[in-house]
C-alpha cells in the first residue's frame, strides 16, 4: 500500500467518523420528524380506508368516530333550532351532528 492510499484512507476515516460521530445535523433530525409523521398518518389512514370499504355496523353510530377513530360511539338526540321539522343527533366525544327530518 502507498504512501498516499494510507494517507487518503485515514484522511477519509477522520472525516467520515467526524461527520457521522456527532450529532445529526438539525435539517436531518426535522426531516426525520416529518417522515415519522408521514408514516403515522399513514398507517392511521389506512386502518380508516379499511372501514370506509364498509357501512357503519349499527345504526346511529357517530360515523366520524367510527370511521376516523375506529370509536363505537352511538349518537344521542340533541335540541334543534326547527324542532317542529327537524331532529337533530349529535356525538358526545367529536363535534360531529346530522340534522333528520321529524317523524
Amino acid at each position: 500500500m502507498s504512501k498516499e492510499s494510507e494517507s487518503y484512507r485515514l484522511q477519509m476515516l477522520r472525516y467520515l467518523e467526524e461527520k457521522y460521530g456527532n450529532a445529526k445535523p438539525a435539517e436531518v433530525l426535522e426531516a426525520e420528524k416529518v417522515i415519522a409523521k408521514f408514516r403515522e398518518e399513514e398507517t392511521r389512514d389506512r386502518k380508516a380506508i379499511a372501514r370506509l370499504r364498509t357501512p357503519l355496523p349499527k345504526p346511529d353510530l357517530c360515523p366520524e368516530c367510527y370511521y376516523l377513530h375506529d370509536r363505537s360511539v352511538t349518537l344521542e338526540a340533541m335540541r334543534h333550532p326547527d324542532p317542529k321539522n327537524y331532529d337533530r343527533m349529535g356525538c358526545r366525544i367529536c363535534d360531529y351532528a346530522e340534522d333528520r327530518p321529524a317523524h
